[in-house]
């Protein structure tokens, strides 16, 4: 299924749709996931030359994997969801965290990107209950 994340207003039509929801590294290889944006671009692209097209990143995978789409894609954003869980350190270290190694990220993708935009789609930050986020996907 296709889902749409953006509407403007009706008159101006449709603004992006996201192709899928947080595929996970565990259940779909990267070449599939692949496959599968580039089928489905053509797709939207058929019906809609502007529109932008949202990837989610691969979860639990490196969102770097799929800058090379860059190059292919016009009007085409990676969908960011960071979970994060911070049990085992303080308010100051998740604080560090986040700005060194999320900022980190994104500028590397940024960098990288083959023309994509990023967007930070999903943000999470769990304190008192760590090994919740764990249950969530691997349950």
């Amino acid at each position: 299924q296709m889902w749409v994340v953006l509407q403007v207003q009706p008159a101006t039509g449709l603004y992006g749709i996201e192709l899928v929801n947080e595929p996970q590294a565990r259940y779909v290889p990267l070449d599939t996931l692949k496959d599968y944006y580039r089928k489905a671009y053509k797709i939207v692209r058929k019906y809609n030359a502007n529109t932008y097209v949202v990837m989610s990143e691969l979860l639990w995978d490196d969102p770097n994997n799929l800058v090379d789409l860059g190059k292919e894609f016009k009007n085409a954003i990676i969908d960011l969801h960071y979970y994060n869980a911070f049990g085992n350190m303080n308010i100051q270290q998740n604080i560090n965290f986040i700005y060194n190694e999320r900022r980190q990220e994104i500028e590397r993708l940024n960098k990288n990107s083959n023309g994509l935009l990023t967007f930070v789609g999903m943000y999470v930050c769990m304190y008192d209950r760590p090994t919740h986020i764990h249950s969530l996907f691997y349950a």
